[in-house]
Formats: C-alpha cells, sequence, structure tokens
C-alpha cells in the first residue's frame, strides 16, 4: 500500500499541497531548499505571520496519524529562550491540533521537540533535541487511546530513523486525524530573520518508518511482499537483475519496514531491517 500523501515539490511549486495559506508570500518551492531531486520548500521567517501548506488525508477521521519530512534549520534562531516556532501540526477537522513540532530555544541553544494534546485539552511533550544545522528526517507518530479511561494512546517521535520519544499511557481517546501542515504555524520570536527548509512530506495513517525517496531513476519491485533481512543474497540478486550498481548493507536497523516510495511496494517487514545505501550517489534507498 502506497503512502496515503507524498508532498516533494518537484513540480516547481507548492501544487502538492491541498491548499496553502500564505498571505505574506512566505512560502516557495526553490532549488536551495531541496533535500533531494530538484526542489525544496523555502520557509522565509521574516515575521511570525502565520504562513503553510496542508495536506489532508484521503480518508478523514484517522486514528492514527505518522508525519514525516526534512527539516533544515538553515542558520534560523529565535532571540531569546522560550520563544518558539511551531513547524508542524497534526490536526482534525473539529477540535484542532493533537499533536505538533516546534523548533524553540532553551538555556540559549535551539532544540526540536513534539508534543500531542490530551482529552482535557493540556499537551504532553517529548524529549528536547538538539539538531545540528543541517538536513534531518523528522518523524512523528500519535495514536488515539482505544477508549474512555483506556489511557493507552501512543506518541512516538524519530530524528535521522532513531528513536527520540516512545510513549504509551496517553489519555485521548477523543483524538482523530484528518490533515496536516507544514511551515510556520505559531511564532513568537521577537526579531524574525532567515529562512529554513522543508522537504518530501510523507503523511500517512500507520506507522512508516525510513520513508525516504529513491534514489534518482531507481524502480524496485520485488516478486514477494515481504523479503526477510536474512535473505540479502537475494536482494543483491534482484539489484544485479535490475542493473542497479554498487549497492551495500549499511546497517541492521529498529525500523519495522521499509518502502520503495516510486512503486508504493513494501520490500521489508521484519522487526529488524536493512537500509541500502548507493554507493554511487551516497544516498539510501529503499
Amino acid at each position: 500500500m502506497a503512502i496515503d500523501k507524498h508532498v516533494d515539490f518537484e513540480e516547481g511549486d507548492l501544487s502538492d499541497f491541498y491548499l496553502t495559506s500564505d498571505t505574506e508570500g512566505k512560502l516557495s518551492a526553490t532549488a536551495g531548499a531541496k533535500k533531494y531531486g530538484s526542489y525544496g520548500m523555502n520557509v522565509a521567517f521574516t515575521s511570525n505571520t502565520q504562513a503553510y501548506g496542508k495536506v489532508l488525508f484521503t480518508s478523514p477521521n484517522q486514528v492514527s496519524a505518522f508525519l514525516s519530512f526534512w527539516f533544515d534549520p538553515n542558520g534560523v534562531t529565535v532571540e531569546n529562550n522560550g520563544e518558539v516556532i511551531n513547524i508542524a501540526w497534526l490536526l482534525d477537522g473539529a477540535v484542532g491540533i493533537w499533536g505538533k513540532i516546534r523548533y524553540y530555544k532553551v538555556g540559549g541553544v535551539m532544540k526540536l521537540q513534539m508534543s500531542y494534546k490530551k482529552d482535557d485539552l493540556t499537551y504532553g511533550v517529548g524529549s528536547a533535541l538538539t539538531i545540528s544545522d543541517d538536513y534531518h528526517e523528522v518523524a512523528l507518530y500519535i495514536a488515539a487511546s482505544t477508549g474512555p479511561g483506556n489511557n493507552d494512546g501512543i506518541m512516538k517521535s524519530w530524528i535521522d530513523g532513531v528513536i527520540q520519544d516512545d510513549i504509551s499511557n496517553i489519555d485521548n481517546d477523543t483524538a482523530d486525524f484528518d490533515w496536516c501542515a507544514l511551515g510556520t504555524l505559531l511564532a513568537t520570536d521577537t526579531s524574525p530573520s532567515g529562512a529554513y527548509f522543508i522537504d518530501h512530506i510523507n503523511f500517512d495513517p500507520n506507522m512508516q518508518l525510513f520513508v525516504l525517496p529513491p534514489a534518482a531513476g531507481l524502480t524496485m519491485v520485488f516478486p514477494t511482499p515481504t523479503l526477510a533481512y536474512k535473505s540479502f543474497p537475494a536482494v543483491l540478486a534482484a539489484l544485479m537483475i535490475l542493473n542497479v550498481p554498487a549497492f551495500r548493507i549499511e546497517k541492521i536497523s529498529h525500523a519495522q519496514r521499509i518502502r520503495n516510495l516510486s512503486t508504493g511496494k513494501e520490500i521489508g517487514t521484519e522487526s529488524t531491517a536493512m537500509l541500502l545505501r548507493n554507493k554511487s550517489i551516497s544516498k539510501r534507498i529503499e
């Protein structure tokens, strides 16, 4: 099954979004903002005014949501401790926000942090994460509790495929998910300046790990939907048949699945799975 929604800006504009809200023209697709391909989204941080692109689920009222994207701060900071830029929200059509990703300053250092809303409308937060001033894959998964009083809602987060938060006692059974928004959702900086970058947004009701764009020109279709990592010789044989050069195992990871976005085919569904790297272009692929 393919990712429900994928936004890559490769049309050279913002048309992959369901809609944009941007009264000051702060959002644009530019070559300088790209992580993969030819274009990424440049978010001009010239004011605290809200500006975002909206990604809508195919079917509304989902009980869970997974959002992943590439984020590069590109030198953007806020002036004072406690000031914040919300770069992504998970929302429904009624109650509003159920999850947030914010970039903010604490102790003089910029941090990235995920948060979730509970049924009492208060927020719980994940770890305050320090990231370098470069592109990083950010992922957030939130699932509603299975019923009143069960308090088994979930929030998980990852940076560059490494799990950062794993919270499983959330009271959020009234949560549902219809859409996400990315850009500048809420900002409180006293002196906004610069621009940050976002690229390759994936939005799905189900948890997906290591959802990365395939290497340029690569399409991989395997005859079986499940491929155990122990059968790596079969992977090499398939790559040779497909005339794909210079692949190797980069590491064995805790990832739950690996998927090729160009075909929507799952090539790994194990408790451990491989990351492959195309040595000729130094990119991870599914």
